[in-house]
């Protein structure tokens, strides 16, 4: 069984107040499995499925993790934005310029538009390391602020995971690692595990999550550093025989009604 978790994160505060709880919340699809903690940062997922309807061991069950800020769009949307043409909000202004300007300073002013339009709009981030490297990235500007002003929020970059670890790691229950996927909600990576179900019980295990602070004064520009937070959460592994979600038996055929003929 596919045991999805997602990750709500509340960034400007998890930044702020720079603790996990009430500002990081877990939600996963197997609550009607016997999940608890749902909404909350105490989550424990139950993973169900050690045996077969036959009596047999049965395989290992997967879980999947995905982490989203509340008040952020997701990163592809910002880096289309980066690469989006504003072309005719340019030439307006191109025009606006033109209209007023005395001819000696038109090729100027029409060299500065050029020079604007090949410009890609990005963010800086540093790595844990320190380095620094650009990611053509565009955040909104609220209106009446200029371009040169520190607009952005914390809140407006989804966080990221950057490992699974803890006892149930350690132990060899879950066995984490870090996939590439076409999803583009997902910038093309995910972690995923699979579970071994035979190891009955409960089980700690920690999510890693990286968030970005925005630093930089006015007039400068605006450094993402990485700051890295701790999420614990559990999974209750249960001796239960694998269901069919759909009809509630073991895994078969799903009852369909019989198509009517004509007579």
């Amino acid at each position: 069984m596919q045991n999805g978790i997602i990750l709500l994160v509340d960034v400007d505060a998890l930044l702020e107040e720079r603790r996990v709880e009430n500002n990081v919340y877990l939600l996963d699809n197997t609550k009607k499995l016997g999940s608890i903690g749902e909404g909350t940062t105490d989550l424990t997922t139950n993973i169900v499925g050690a045996l077969n309807p036959d009596g047999s061991i049965a395989g290992e069950a997967v879980m999947n993790w995905l982490p989203y800020g509340i008040a952020a769009a997701p990163n592809p949307v910002l880096r289309v934005a980066a690469r989006k043409d504003h072309g005719a909000a340019r030439f307006h202004e191109l025009l606006a310029e033109l209209k007023t300007a005395p001819p000696a300073n038109v090729a100027k002013i029409v060299a500065r538009h050029e020079k604007i339009a090949n410009q890609q709009e990005c963010a800086t981030f540093e790595r844990k390391d320190g380095r620094h490297h650009e990611v053509p990235m565009a955040f909104a500007h609220p209106a009446g602020v200029s371009k040169g002003e520190t607009t952005v929020s914390a809140g407006d970059l989804s966080p990221l995971i950057s490992d699974i670890t803890g006892p149930a790691v350690d132990n060899g229950v879950l066995y984490p690692a870090q996939y590439g996927s076409p999803d583009a909600l997902t910038e093309g990576w995910y972690w995923s595990a699979t579970v071994d179900t035979h190891k009955t019980g409960l089980h700690v295990y920690q999510i890693h999550l990286l968030v970005h602070r925005p630093v930089g004064k006015k007039g400068e520009p605006v450094v993402w550093k990485p700051e890295t937070f701790v999420v614990n959460a559990k999974i209750n592994v249960t001796a239960g025989t694998i269901a069919n979600g759909f009809t509630g038996y073991g895994p078969g055929v799903l009852p369909l009604v019989p198509q009517l003929t004509a007579a």
